[in-house]
């Protein structure tokens, strides 16, 4: 019997990263096992729905694909209870990237499998479940039932886990702090910033895009960047129809572009953490952002780097004062230092966690 760590995504094609860009990330949290593990190691086996099986091999870990189309939930379980059974298993810890429903599947699979260590993480602001519509509503039911269950809790910043810690029973698992990390960046060395104004993300309400619209409104539509697919796509087109819009980007294409951008301007009412925002700062980009949980953080810890609005005219003159007088390197180059140096060690925490070293 092999002892793995067994990672749960179901609905995988539903993710904002896409597929492939997914799979890549959860190889690189896999490495942290190996990194953690040396000749230890055995690569966890990462069960997935709603895809089909990739092209590429990884190092770090095993991806048997159960499902290529869209599945229910009890299905993904049986279907990954068969699949851990035939194989004889033995599940070091399950892995669900969401309290949602991967973390239903684990729940599920430690009835009827195993009684092994459910790791999870949460990703959004709490709150924004407690203000959305039913599903939302019934989502915030389900994780103040069930979060206890948990082995650990895994946040992707302080702001976010002292909120959750307002509205969940956080305190009856181990609660960390691990944030998405950045996978690669490349180095910068600007003289004059360009003149222009971003948006980088998924096109849905989520994210402001209707707000995005009426900023960016003050400004020559020629200035306009936007980097992203969704449902308001053809919306954004309508409004905006002189903007360059470049569409869904792969991580390293999106590296290649920031080079291009003079503010990056985040609209989303709730950010926990703020990928994006951060990926503008380690390329030189500062940002204009709705005040959220995510911005707050940055605010507080990099004022000169990224600005904060509360309407549409402030949105407009912090932009133009960023473009005009645009933050020192020295500035940049500090939080880019900072930034890898922790995300090193809240690396190896996860992986501790994952191995269930608490």
């Amino acid at each position: 019997m092999t002892s793995r760590v067994v990672i749960l995504m179901p609905s995988i094609d539903k993710n904002a990263f896409g597929v492939r860009e997914l799979l890549i990330r959860q190889d690189f949290y896999c490495s942290q096992l190996r990194a953690l593990k040396g000749g230890r190691f055995q690569r966890p086996l990462l069960i997935v729905s709603g895809s089909e099986a990739p092209q590429e091999e990884f190092q770090n870990m095993e991806v048997c694909v159960i499902a290529s189309g869209n599945t229910s939930i009890l299905s993904f379980f049986l279907k990954a209870w068969k699949v851990l059974r035939a194989r004889n298993i033995n599940v070091q810890s399950y892995v669900a990237g969401t309290p949602f429903q991967p973390f239903l599947a684990a729940l599920l699979l430690q009835v009827f499998y195993s009684r092994s260590p459910i790791h999870t993480a949460i990703h959004g602001e709490i709150s924004a479940l407690k203000t959305g519509g039913v599903l939302s509503r019934i989502k915030f039911l389900f994780l103040k039932t069930f979060i206890s269950k948990a082995s650990s809790l895994r946040f992707v910043s302080e702001k976010q886990l002292i909120g959750a810690r307002k509205l969940l029973p956080v305190s009856k698992t181990k609660a960390f702090i691990t944030p998405i990390p950045v996978l690669r960046t490349t180095e910068f060395q600007r003289v004059v910033s360009p003149q222009t104004i971003a948006f980088v993300g998924r096109l849905q309400s989520e994210r402001g895009v209707q707000d995005w619209i009426e900023i960016a409104k003050h400004f020559d539509e020629r200035r306009l960047v936007i980097i992203g697919d969704g449902p308001l796509l053809p919306m954004a087109k309508s409004a905006l129809p002189h903007a360059k819009f470049l569409g869904h980007l792969e991580n390293s294409k999106v590296q290649e572009v920031w080079s291009e951008i003079g503010v990056l301007l985040s609209t989303a009412q709730f950010e926990s953490y703020g990928l994006a925002m951060r990926e503008a700062l380690l390329h030189g980009v500062p940002v204009v952002s709705r005040r959220n949980a995510g911005s707050l953080e940055l605010h507080e810890q990099w004022p000169r780097l990224i600005q904060l609005f509360a309407n549409d005219k402030e949105a407009a003159e912090k932009i133009n004062m960023l473009l005009t007088h645009n933050p020192s390197l020295d500035d940049f180059i500090q939080f880019r230092n900072h930034f890898f140096d922790s995300q090193t060690k809240s690396l190896l925490t996860l992986a501790r966690t994952w191995s269930n070293e608490f």
